[in-house]
C-alpha cells in the first residue's frame, strides 16, 4: 500500500483533475459551531476555481443551525432520511454516507468530517490526488497526529482511542495486509464512484470498517492509499460515548469478518449495556447492500414548460423568452409539488 506525503504533492491539481467531477460530502449532526467555515475554505478554495464541482451536506436530522449555516455557505444540503426513504432510513453516519451516493454526480466521491476545528482544503485534496496517480488506487485515507482536546487543552497524541485500543488491534489480528493503515476509521477519504458501488456499507459507526474489508474484499490490497495530512484537531466525544461506538465498530468488523471467512460468528447481540445509566441500549447497525444492487437504471424524467400566450395562438418560440401565463404558472407549480420527493441528481434543460 503506497503511503504520501501531503506535502510534496503537485501543486497544478487542475490538469491532473481534467474532465473528471469530484463531489465533496460532509456529513453531519449539529456540526454549527465549524460546518459554515468548513464549506467556505471549499467553496472558495477548490469549488470557484473549478477543483471540485459540488458541496454536499447530508445532514442527520440535525436540531441546531447546522443546514442554515451550510446552506449559507453555498453547499447543497440534504436530510438523510428524505433521500430513497423506500431503502430504509437508519440513523448513523454510515445512513448519510450510504445515501449520498443517490444525490451526488462526481466520479471521486471525497468525504471529510464537519467538526474539524482546523480544517484546510487539504484534507480533501490530499485524498483525491492518489486517485489521479495510479489507476489502480480506489480508496485514499487520511492520516494525521490527533490531539484530545479538553476545554482549551491540547493533549498530544491521545486522540483516535477507538483506532487504538479496537480497530488497529483487530485489524493486526486478522487482516495483516491492512495493518500498515494508520488511522482506519478516520472521516477524511476518496473513492472512486464505481468503486463505492460494489460496496456494502453499515448505517452506523462501523462504517469506516465496512469501506476497509469491503474494497479488500472485492479489489485487493493494491486499491488503497493513505496521506499524511499533519494536524487534525476536532470535537473529540466523551469516553462514555465511545464505549457505544467501539461496539458499532465492533459489530461491522465481525459481520464483515464472516463474509472474507476469517471469523465464523454464530449469533451477535445488539444490546448495548450503558454502566452509567444501569440500561441496556438497542444498538441495531444495518448493513445497506451494494448501490449496484438497487441502481441498476437511469431513470428520465421529460417535461416541457407550462403553457404561454403564444403556445395558445400556436406562434412558435423558438429562442424568445416568454413568460408563462396563468395557466402555465398553475402546472408549473403542479409539477413542482409532484416532483418535490424526487432524488434529482442532473437537470439538463434546452436554451
Amino acid at each position: 500500500m503506497k503511503t504520501f506525503d501531503g506535502k510534496k504533492f503537485p501543486r497544478d491539481i487542475g490538469k491532473l483533475k481534467g474532465k473528471k467531477k469530484i463531489s465533496v460530502i460532509i456529513p453531519v449532526k449539529n456540526e454549527e459551531k465549524t460546518i459554515g467555515k468548513t464549506v467556505q475554505i471549499l467553496r472558495e478554495k477548490l469549488l470557484e476555481k473549478g477543483l471540485i464541482d459540488e458541496i454536499v451536506v447530508i445532514d442527520g436530522n440535525s436540531q441546531d443551525r447546522t443546514r442554515e449555516f451550510a446552506e449559507k455557505q453555498g453547499a447543497k444540503v440534504y436530510v438523510d432520511k428524505n433521500i430513497l426513504p423506500q431503502i430504509g432510513n437508519f440513523s448513523g453516519k454510515g445512513n448519510a454516507i450510504y445515501k449520498s451516493y443517490f444525490v451526488t454526480t462526481g466520479d471521486i466521491m471525497s468525504f471529510v468530517d464537519g467538526d474539524i476545528f482546523n480544517f484546510s482544503e487539504k484534507f480533501v485534496t490530499n485524498t483525491f490526488i492518489p486517485i489521479f496517480l495510479n489507476e489502480k488506487t480506489k480508496y485514499v485515507k487520511a492520516f494525521y497526529t490527533r490531539p484530545l482536546l479538553r476545554g482549551k487543552k491540547i493533549k498530544k497524541g491521545e486522540g483516535g482511542r477507538v483506532t487504538e485500543i479496537l480497530a488497529r488491534p483487530l485489524l493486526n489480528t486478522f487482516f495483516p495486509c491492512l495493518c500498515r493503515i494508520k488511522q482506519p476509521l478516520s472521516g477524511e477519504y476518496s473513492i472512486t464512484r464505481q468503486c463505492f458501488r460494489k460496496l456494502s456499507l453499515a448505517s452506523g459507526y462501523g462504517v469506516e470498517i465496512s469501506f476497509l474489508l469491503e474494497i479488500l474484499l472485492h479489489f485487493g490490497p493494491k486499491a488503497f492509499a493513505q496521506v499524511d495530512c499533519g494536524m487534525r484537531i476536532h470535537k473529540n466525544q466523551s469516553l462514555h460515548s465511545l464505549g457505544r461506538m467501539g461496539f458499532e465498530v465492533l459489530q461491522a468488523f465481525l459481520h464483515h469478518s464472516s463474509k472474507h471467512g476469517i471469523i465464523s460468528v454464530r449469533e451477535k447481540f445488539d444490546e448495548y449495556y450503558d454502566a452509567i445509566s444501569g440500561k441496556k441500549q438497542k444498538i441495531s447497525q444495518f448493513f445497506f447492500p451494494p448501490v449496484e444492487k438497487i441502481a441498476k437504471r437511469t431513470e428520465f424524467i421529460l417535461l416541457r414548460h407550462g403553457e404561454t400566450n403564444w403556445n395558445k395562438e400556436l406562434r412558435i418560440q423558438s429562442r424568445n423568452d416568454i413568460p408563462l401565463n396563468q395557466k402555465g404558472i398553475s402546472e408549473a407549480n403542479k409539477i413542482a409539488k409532484k416532483l418535490k420527493k424526487e432524488i434529482i441528481t442532473a437537470i439538463y434543460t434546452s436554451c
